[in-house]
């Protein structure tokens, strides 16, 4: 009988409008569109996307390489990576498409001084108003204030705008344990479910889906950086424009997905999905797929 290959229930156990879904193995904001599975289930699928793609797709690395080959997020839009950092102070800054920054007004407060900072002297009217009738001062006596005001500057604002890139190592390798699980029942079939291995992975995968690592991802089983030797292949790649796949028995005769996303090393992990690779008769096969990103590359 059919199961989500995630929480494990039928058809007959979906409640609330539940049903069966198209799950791309590779996120499609990643610029896979052929690459499917049809065994997860609506809710398990909202899940992934919300607690595991989510973290990966959106991080700015990842952004960067969207942004530069026009792939589109669910929203239907490129992502900007740039659209928003902060200046040397702390004070957040807007990046538009064009890289043209963009103040995000502000207030300081020193002693009994106030400095509003905005776009236009308008804009700072208009703020240093709602905060003085915060403070119960009467129309009046915000007049007399405005009257007082002797500094009102403008300036060109050419900031230095800093980033942060932090990545949370935990969440990228469960995007690589995802993709790796998936492409273990696309090539293996239903019967990769049973592997001691795959309900290792599938519970661990469970548990993000419901939320339960939203604040704190444990550590990620069976995964790791790619090796070192496809490292140093993949660093001469240049120009290529795709994701690979490659499913193949190790040393030690365990079963081993290559996820080599962008052809990236830094995006390129090592996932252990059985220990066992000779009980499903692919040693001699290697099975390589080749994942075409369709892009919208702005010219």
């Amino acid at each position: 009988m059919r199961k989500c290959i995630f929480c494990g229930r039928t058809e007959a156990e979906f409640i609330d409008g539940n049903k069966w879904t198209e799950e791309h193995i590779i996120p499609e904001s990643l610029g896979n569109e052929t690459l499917k599975i049809y065994d997860v289930c609506k809710q398990c699928n909202s899940g992934l996307g919300t607690y595991v793609d989510k973290y990966f797709v959106d991080h700015m690395l990842v952004k960067i390489i969207r942004q530069n080959l026009g792939l589109k997020g669910q929203s239907g839009e490129v992502p900007n990576a740039f659209k928003e950092g902060r200046d040397k102070n702390g004070h957040l800054v807007r990046v538009d498409l064009d890289y043209k920054p963009h103040i995000v007004q502000y207030v300081e407060q020193s002693e009994n001084k106030l400095k509003f900072v905005a776009l236009t002297v308008e804009e700072a009217k208009k703020m240093a108003y709602k905060k003085l009738k915060r403070m119960n001062m009467t129309d009046e006596q915000i007049k007399n204030e405005f009257d007082k005001i002797t500094n009102v500057k403008n300036a060109e604002y050419r900031p230095e705008i800093g980033y942060d890139i932090t990545v949370e190592f935990n969440r990228f390798y469960m995007e690589a344990l995802k993709i790796a699980y998936e492409y273990a029942i696309y090539k293996l079939g239903n019967v990769y479910l049973e592997d001691k291995t795959a309900k290792t992975i599938k519970e661990y995968l469970y548990r993000a889906i419901k939320g339960e690592m939203k604040k704190e991802c444990s550590e990620c089983p069976n995964v790791c950086m790619a090796p070192e030797f496809i490292c140093k292949i993949l660093s001469n790649v240049k120009g290529i424009n795709c994701h690979m796949l490659f499913l193949h028995p190790d040393a030690e005769n365990k079963l081993v997905v290559q996820v080599m996303l962008f052809l990236n090393p830094i995006f390129s992990f090592s996932v252990c999905i059985s220990e066992n690779a000779t009980q499903y008769g692919i040693v001699k096969e290697l099975p390589i797929e080749i994942v075409d990103i369709k892009y919208e590359r702005k010219e």
